[in-house]
């Protein structure tokens, strides 16, 4: 397990449907950020709790917005196995990641406002 992953965050994507209405944009941002600190919730649980179902579906969930984000090295991450006995340091990778990826998102909410 690598120590500190790179996540790279692009949103060349979203620029690009939402660059000439920066408050809808803002709006979209706001709640790309409930969704992903909610999937970040659920998925650190589910890790803990072993359940896998829900592991999955929050994987799921999470990869096209991901990405749409350019963070494929973190799609990578997210599915990769776990391996049983390893559910702490998948979280806590996992958390480190959607960490880097919601500052991103905060740091873009700023230089639209």
């Amino acid at each position: 397990p690598s120590a500190s992953m790179s996540v790279q965050v692009t949103f060349a994507q979203y620029d690009a449907l939402f660059g000439d209405d920066p408050g809808t944009y803002l709006e979209f941002l706001t709640k790309l950020e409930a969704s992903l600190w909610s999937a970040k919730r659920r998925l650190g649980d589910a890790l803990l709790l072993g359940e896998g179902q829900v592991v999955s579906d929050v994987r799921h969930a999470l990869k096209p917005t991901l990405q749409m984000l350019g963070a494929s090295s973190f799609v990578d991450l997210l599915f990769s196995p776990v391996h049983p006995g390893a559910e702490a340091d998948v979280k806590s990778q996992f958390d480190q990641a959607m960490d880097l990826v919601l500052a991103a998102v905060e740091a873009k909410k700023i230089n639209l406002e």
